[in-house]
């Protein structure tokens, strides 16, 4: 059968959700282009912003078309930017000269779905738990106890790698790996990825400190089998391309029944054009 690189193609049994929902009878072909130029516009306009583009749906009409933006926000700034009235006129007279129909847009960030770490994390709702009994929880104490429980255990990961604190991505770096782990969606730590092969230069010092992380929370996610990443080009400025393989845990792409997300996105450094892979692999 060839090397399975792809798990998708083989574990079309699963539920996969499409991107695009639509049916046309006449200009599918059109339609499809349509699509893809839709998706460019809004991935080079979220370029060198705080805002991580994880997905976007397009669902059509029969004279209109709804295109749903999902995000990832780094700083909350970064979102409340393209929020504005006059930002989202501009993008639908854009999309609507592209398409040609109306459009109406709609943009989620799916960091509010996320546990917010503010001043009552640790000493208002912590001490209130320790001081009542298991007895008296409540159904939505204990999904608050649960999501605290994660929060104070990755603290504890970011403990371990006190020395790499002065870097900039240090704390991006957790967050968007707890995000793409729990929405077990591999677009958001690709496209994260993405942006720092391309703005730095020192693709080695980024790379071995991701590979890092990765081991840690392998171990600390119970559901998370393993993880692999794989850069393939001229990392680092390196005179011949290499292939780089970073994997914590098991990838098991032969056993069909296992849930692997998988994602391919070129990354275009200064160097030339890197291809980044990414697996998920999660147990049964």
């Amino acid at each position: 059968m060839g090397q399975k690189i792809d798990p998708t193609s083989l574990r079309l049994k699963q539920k996969n959700i499409g991107a695009s929902k639509w049916f046309l009878k006449e200009n599918y072909a059109r339609g499809i282009h349509n699509d893809r130029l839709i998706r460019e516009y809004i991935l080079n306009f979220l370029t060198d912003t705080s805002i991580i583009p994880i997905q976007v749906v397009i669902k059509r009409r029969y004279k209109s078309i709804d295109i749903y933006i999902y995000v990832y926000s780094l700083k909350k700034p970064g979102f409340t930017m393209i929020e504005k009235p006059a930002v989202v006129n501009d993008i639908k007279k854009v999309l609507t000269q592209i398409t040609g129909l109306q459009v109406s847009l709609f943009m989620t960030d799916i960091r509010a779905a996320f546990f917010r770490e503010g001043a009552n994390t640790a000493s208002g709702k912590l001490n209130y738990f320790s001081s009542v009994s298991s007895k008296g929880f409540k159904a939505e104490d204990l999904f608050y106890i649960e999501k605290l429980r994660i929060v104070l255990l990755r603290k504890q990961i970011e403990q371990k790698f006190n020395q790499y604190r002065t870097r900039p991505y240090f704390s991006d770096v957790f967050k968007v790996l707890n995000a793409a782990v729990m929405s077990r969606n591999t677009d958001i730590l690709s496209n994260f990825v993405a942006q720092h092969l391309e703005k730095d230069f020192r693709h080695n010092m980024f790379l071995d400190f991701l590979s890092k992380v990765i081991q840690e929370y392998v171990t600390f996610y119970p559901f998370l089998e393993g993880v692999r990443i794989q850069v393939k080009g001229r990392v680092n400025g390196a005179e011949r391309y290499r292939k780089e393989n970073f994997q914590s845990g098991r990838i098991s792409l032969q056993t069909i029944t296992n849930k692997i997300v998988y994602c391919y996105k070129p990354v275009y450094t200064i160097y030339g054009v890197c291809g980044l892979k990414i697996w998920f692999c999660f147990k049964k």
